[in-house]
């Protein structure tokens, strides 16, 4: 079987934390260019800054599935989650949400309806 790459963000109250800290920081750079009034190349450099760690988040987190095995890349984390499908435990599938339990520690990976259905499909067979 063929890799499969998925991109995911983490669900629930970590997620939302997450993003709630992005999004402060994108307010935080249009605070200063208003409080300037003129052209200011920091807040430029600052907002390129931030369009490039903005694409780490979306593009850094990834589910990798190859045969029977998922790998889960995580941003901070120097070692990905190597996770056989005979692991999972509590496996749950909401619309967008896939959640459960690996060695009593527990992923829920807010996914596209299509990965959603591809996994599920790998999962079931």
């Amino acid at each position: 079987m063929n890799k499969k790459r998925f991109y995911y963000q983490p669900a629930g109250v970590s997620g939302f934390i997450d993003w709630c800290w992005i999004l402060m920081c994108i307010f935080l750079l249009i605070i200063l260019q208003y409080e300037i009034c003129k052209f200011n190349w920091l807040v430029i450099i600052l907002s390129l800054i931030y369009l490039l760690f903005l694409l780490w988040q979306i593009l850094g987190r990834q589910v990798v599935i190859n045969g029977e095995e998922f790998v889960i890349h995580k941003l901070l984390h120097r070692r990905d989650v190597m996770i056989n499908v005979h692991q999972l435990k509590n496996v749950n599938f909401t619309k967008h949400v896939f959640s459960f339990t690996v060695s009593n520690e527990k992923y829920n990976l807010f996914l596209s309806k299509k990965s959603i259905v591809l996994i599920k499909k790998i999962i079931n067979e």
